[in-house]
């Protein structure tokens, strides 16, 4: 949308907004593919270029031992 200033905000600059919504009704409560995607979409949104072939994301994996409480001293 290209949004044009006129009377008192006439000296305003012009402004282009850009809206994206999303709406669906997932069939199970695994949402990781639905969030990959919305990531994916703003992210081409945004500008992000792809990874190029053969480059890898780094991703933060977590493991049993990570999920233990953290404490100080023995």
């Amino acid at each position: 949308m290209l949004s044009q200033s006129y009377g008192a905000l006439d000296g305003a600059p012009d402004a282009v907004d850009l809206e994206i919504r999303a709406s669906w009704t997932p069939l199970d409560t695994h949402l990781g593919t639905h969030l990959r995607a919305w990531a994916a979409l703003l992210a081409m949104a945004a500008g992000v270029p792809p990874l190029p072939d053969g480059v890898a994301a780094l991703t933060r994996r977590f493991s049993d031992r990570s999920r233990q409480r953290h404490t100080v001293g023995p």
